[in-house]
């Protein structure tokens, strides 16, 4: 009894994480709205779980975010039952189109994953924004409808750029960061599964490497970029996945807009993609200022061959690498 205890009281619980992790491919593989259901609720208990013993004093967060998701898998349940019944009734597919927009906490369904974002840890922000994000795209795949993901691309892309405006705490503006580029996600599942797949699983990554050196160096507001950033090949890297989360060319995160940019003006929506474009470029003047803070304050000292030669942190380097090795082939096995 003392092991079993033990076991369910570590702070690292392997058997939630696991089950956390694997719930998005039990949705991917389930052929029923009920099993799908079913897995989401278990993804949402997972990782609740998951936050309580990962971070402290936010169980009324954790109760906020039960409550909401609740609420939207409780819509989702109820239009799903009369789907099958009405066979696609436009009302009850916007029903649950609206419930997935709670779960991604686009526009104007935001309040509850600010609150989230600003409380936890780096590694929890980091599962909230990008890993937490698979099932309600998943399902949007099979009942989006075009108007209404459209009127949510324009709401999230414009607020967004709005509330982040003089924000110095880095949680709340990677939130709304992370609600813009939902927007970006959302245009990218009208055209194509195999293009939001790519978009996400770049994204992915670029968040995880810079949540991580946020989380190694514990900085959580734009000062600590200067005061704790303190040795130059940091300030370097740290460059670098920013300007490929604002997507900067030639940076990687350029390429996952350069695709949407180019379907958006073959599709003759130059309207979305001018607004896609502009609030992008603001957010990148947000993510410059935090760069100026950061990377041009004492650049004489900056030894660029110290920084390839001594201090590299080279499985960060493997890793940015690698992703741009996958994209590289990626683009040419499009064009040839």
């Amino acid at each position: 009894m003392m092991m079993f205890m033990l076991i369910f009281n570590m702070k690292y619980n392997w058997l939630f994480i696991f089950m956390l992790f694997m719930s998005p491919f039990l949705v991917i593989s389930s052929n029923s709205w009920f099993s799908i259901w079913i897995n989401m609720e278990l993804n949402l208990m997972m990782f609740i779980v998951y936050l309580m013993l990962n971070n402290i004093y936010i169980y009324d967060l954790c109760m906020k975010y039960f409550l909401v998701n609740s609420f939207s898998s409780m819509l989702f349940i109820f239009s799903s039952n009369f789907i099958m019944l009405y066979f696609n009734n436009i009302i009850f597919l916007i029903i649950m189109n609206l419930s997935m927009m709670f779960k991604l906490g686009v526009m104007p369904f935001h309040f509850w994953f600010i609150d989230m974002m600003k409380t936890l840890n780096w590694l929890s922000c980091f599962i909230l924004s990008t890993w937490q994000k698979i099932i309600p795209f998943f399902i949007l795949m099979f009942i989006f409808i075009q108007n209404i993901i459209l009127f949510f691309i324009i709401l999230s892309s414009m607020f967004s750029m709005i509330f982040s405006m003089n924000q110095i705490y880095l949680k709340k503006l990677y939130a709304y960061s992370s609600i813009n580029h939902m927007s970006w996600l959302m245009m990218s599942l009208v055209f194509s599964e195999l293009m939001w797949l790519l978009y996400f699983f770049i994204y992915m990554m670029i968040n995880f490497l810079m949540m991580m050196m946020l989380k190694i160096f514990n900085i959580n507001f734009m000062m600590d970029l200067y005061f704790k950033f303190n040795v130059n090949y940091l300030k370097f890297f740290f460059m670098i996945l920013m300007f490929s989360l604002g997507g900067l060319p030639p940076f990687l995160g350029f390429l996952m807009k350069w695709y949407m940019i180019y379907y958006l003006l073959f599709s003759y929506n130059f309207i979305i993609l001018l607004i896609l474009i502009f609030f992008s470029l603001i957010f990148l003047y947000f993510y410059l200022r935090l760069l100026y803070m950061n990377m041009f304050i004492n650049y004489m000292n900056f030894n660029l061959m110290k920084f390839f030669v001594l201090k590299l942190n080279y499985f960060l380097l493997f890793l940015y690498l690698l992703m741009v090795i996958f994209m590289s082939i990626f683009i040419m096995s499009m064009f040839l």
